[in-house]
């Protein structure tokens, strides 16, 4: 493990993390390793996200539709699956949702 993997997420990442958890979580039938991508992204351990394929989701081209339209109903982020199938890691993706401006704005620090 690099140091670098060993740090904790940035809080903007870890809202996106949140973010999409959620969305995979609430299509009508979540991948199958839900459960190890969930421990895999636990508090930025293990592989940080750069190191992981989109086809880690393990999500067909319906499941790929069905979590666009999450993101954005459920947490107003606009990806197509166009997009969604330009990107080539898991890394990318959160860069996405972190970026979408449809997250909530951090508390500010003291």
């Amino acid at each position: 493990m690099t140091a670098e993997s060993s740090r904790p997420m940035a809080a903007p990442y870890v809202a996106a993390r949140s973010v999409l958890l959620s969305a995979l979580a609430a299509i009508t039938v979540p991948p199958p390793g839900l459960a190890v991508l969930q421990a895999r992204l636990a508090d930025g351990q293990g592989l940080p996200p750069e190191g992981i394929p989109l086809a880690d989701l393990g999500l067909d081209s319906l499941g790929r539709m069905e979590f666009c339209i999450q993101l954005e109903l459920d947490h107003g982020v606009p990806l197509t699956p166009d997009r969604l199938a330009a990107m080539d890691d898991l890394g990318a993706l959160l860069a996405f949702i972190a970026s979408s401006g449809a997250l909530p704005a951090a508390p500010p620090t003291p």
